[in-house]
């Protein structure tokens, strides 16, 4: 066996992270009439938890009678003790005085002993430390993130807009009513992109909070806002962050346990791996179960309907395989999977409004079956390798890919995606996380390097790295996180003197200087704005995103020089639907309608379902006067991205060319007020060009009507 002691640092770690996780959980719920069978749960889990971490607060504090070596070929048992006890001297064991004590040198052939006795009394080792934040940290980021998820939006939450629409507020309220639960806080998240982002999350176990998006409270209608709204709800009133955290500590306690009898380093692995199983697993249940209470309180078909568009609106650019993929791994399930589950649970009379598709429902159950079957072949392997010495990183690298698998899926089904960003620029090469992993993994060298002289310069190098590290990113993340704030807020001066704040070396990387371009142009400095990306083209001619935003400027009021533009970009990048855009753009605004449908095609082969191009693709029909293209482009083009405020303006523009006045000016009212609330969507000179248009109508009607 790897080890003859339950305690040993690794477990200082896990089970003071369970321990923390546990309390947290003390604070106020948000259930009116508390449930006595979750505080007896709450007992039991700090209990079990308890009898793992409390024997080691003296070891944690003072160092008392704790040895750990790595990699030694010996061990230290007291004689002493053997001596009082009647037991026999250990085979094969030298006897050594010191200090006045007599202690057994025992010879093991393993990697790993750990004894805990009264063999040794020291002062608290740094090696304690270490192993100590590398089992803690993980599980505190995700347990504090799950309780906390709403800090990631902005450094002070209670700084978004809270929501105070009357009806919004009413809706809620009526949800709570029902539900039975305290109203939460409802804070509005402003979006920053060329469509309105369709999200909401809920989170905090002490103050229940929402975000909601603008996407959700503006552009889907009420009863789908609604259903939206009741789903985060009803997470709180089912309390799906103490299922989860309390299910994680359970498991992280029954790993402290079975680390008696595998090695540290599989047990830390083993420890992360099922956490991240069980948070995705418990996860998915926690989804279902509350669509499920969100249908009953606004109704199935609205559920349905706001689900649809949910993921409509957050679809992956990639084929049904690895869609599939991706939801089997992840903490949603699949749009087919929600609809099927609403379905079997509805009234019989609600059942027909929910369409399903059968054959997606069997191929996502597959995989995700296919996906259970790898993740327990590699947990096998795991333990196994955690028993047997000969075979001990194996087991860590099969669990180490039971961890790193689901981003990795994640990150391969937008492949093509980042692939088109990458070579435009937009992302440059990650050597800030490249330079991380390689932080990390020397700190983690030094720390196994130094675990059997703890005062040696390995353990010193790995305090020293994380201190730095921890230091240098806290300072950056602190002043891109103002900036964000500002953006998020609209503050679009304060934005910008933020940037100009930025240290020289920040603010001088094209992709900052890029994002003060953009801060002036939405901020309506048009002068600026300009002035900027020619600055940033001319210090660097290769950074196409700096091209493809003068392209997008010069074309609203210069379409010519912006095609030359794009087209310059699209030589240099062939084959990209971003350049290919703004050439289509250009194009239409010069009235070579053919020659911008052509360009459309091209770009539809290369991004058939992305809403952003099918967007484009409906507006090049509409300036084109082309009435029955643009309407069915714009059904499709919304059931791809259902918030699209570049398709508001679009359906602006077709409502003044083919409905009544009273129609187009309540179309471009919606239009002008989703503009004005997502400013860094780039618009205003669309839909100024469809505001002049309706004047000129008006103009016409007027004129129509005088004396002949």
């Amino acid at each position: 066996m790897p080890g003859n002691s339950i305690v040993t640092p690794l477990h200082l770690g896990i089970a003071f992270a369970v321990l923390v996780q546990l309390c947290v959980l003390a604070g106020r719920t948000q259930r009116r009439e508390s449930g006595a069978s979750w505080g007896r749960l709450w007992l039991a889990s700090l209990l079990l938890s308890s009898l793992v971490f409390l024997p080691c607060v003296p070891a944690l504090l003072f160092g008392e009678a704790l040895d750990f070596s790595w990699g030694s070929s010996a061990s230290v048992v007291s004689a002493d003790e053997l001596e009082a006890t009647g037991q026999p001297a250990p085979e094969g064991a030298s006897l050594i005085e010191e200090g006045g004590r007599r202690y057994y040198l025992v010879p093991f052939d393993g990697d790993y002993r750990a004894t805990f006795g009264s063999g040794y009394t020291g002062v608290f080792r740094p090696v304690n430390l270490l192993v100590l934040l590398f089992a803690l940290i993980p599980l505190l980021r995700n347990g504090i993130g799950m309780l906390r998820p709403l800090r990631k939006h902005l450094k002070e939450l209670d700084e978004l807009p809270r929501v105070e629409d009357p009806d919004v507020l009413a809706r809620v309220d009526a949800i709570t009513e029902r539900m039975g639960i305290a109203d939460p806080r409802v804070y509005r998240l402003i979006s920053v992109s060329g469509h309105a982002e369709v999200q909401a999350v809920t989170g905090g176990a002490v103050g229940a909070t929402i975000i909601a998006t603008d996407g959700v409270l503006d552009q889907l209608d009420d009863d789908e806002g609604a259903a939206i709204l009741a789903h985060e709800v009803a997470h709180i009133a089912r309390r799906s962050i103490w299922r989860m955290m309390i299910g994680i500590a359970l498991c992280q306690t029954a790993v402290v346990l079975a680390s008696a009898w595998i090695f540290p380093s599989v047990a830390i692995a083993l420890g992360l791996a099922a956490a991240w199983t069980l948070f995705k697993l418990i996860s998915q249940v926690e989804e279902h179960g509350s669509d499920r209470l969100a249908a009953r309180a606004v109704g199935f078909a609205s559920m349905a309907r706001a689900l649809d568009k949910t993921h409509a609106a957050n679809r992956l650019p990639c084929g049904p395989a690895w869609t599939r993929l991706v939801h089997a791994t992840a903490t949603h399930p699949s749009a087919a999977m929600r609809a099927a589950h609403l379905r079997t649970h509805a009234p019989l009379e609600d059942r027909d409004t929910i369409a399903v598709d059968a054959d997606e429902v069997a191929a996502q159950r597959r995989t995700n079956r296919v996906v259970l079957t790898i993740a327990a072949a590699l947990f096998a392997a795991g333990v196994w390798g955690g028993i047997d010495a000969r075979v001990q990183w194996y087991g860590v690298g099969c669990l180490a890919l039971i961890v790193v698998s689901p981003p990795l899926v994640g990150l391969l089904a937008v492949y093509r995606r980042l692939l088109d960003l990458r070579r435009l620029g937009y992302l440059p090469l990650p050597w800030a996380f490249c330079a991380r992993v390689l932080i990390y993994a020397t700190s983690i060298y030094f720390v196994f390097t130094g675990l059997g002289e703890p005062w040696c310069w390995p353990t010193w190098i790995a305090i020293a790295t994380f201190v730095t590290t921890f230091w240098l990113a806290r300072r950056r993340v602190r002043r891109w996180a103002n900036i964000t704030k500002a953006v998020r807020t609209l503050d679009l001066d304060g934005a910008t003197r933020l940037v100009d704040e930025l240290p020289r070396r920040e603010r001088t990387r094209p992709n900052t200087q890029l994002l003060r371009a953009q801060l002036l142009l939405a901020g309506r400095r048009d002068d600026e704005a300009r002035a900027e990306l020619e600055a940033l083209i001319e210090r660097r001619p290769k950074f196409w995103p700096a091209h493809l935003m003068l392209s997008l400027m010069t074309s609203w009021t210069d379409p010519e020089r912006g095609l030359e533009i794009a087209d310059a970009v699209d030589r240099a990048v062939p084959n990209n639907p971003y350049p290919l855009s703004n050439r289509a753009g250009s194009l239409s605004r010069m009235g070579r309608f053919e020659e911008a449908e052509a360009v459309v095609e091209r770009i539809l082969t290369l991004a058939p379902n992305d809403g952003v191009f099918l967007t484009l693709a409906a507006g090049v029909a509409s300036r084109a006067d082309d009435h029955a293209r643009t309407a069915a482009r714009i059904e499709v083009a919304e059931r791809h991205d259902p918030a699209s405020t570049a398709l508001l303006v679009v359906k602006a523009r077709y409502s003044v060319r083919t409905a009544d006045r009273e129609v187009a000016e309540e179309v471009l009212r919606v239009a002008r007020e989703a503009v004005e609330k997502n400013p860094l969507a780039m618009l205003r000179f669309d839909l100024e060009a469809v505001e002049d248009e309706l004047a000129e109508r008006g103009e016409r009607a007027g004129a129509g009507k005088g004396p002949s």
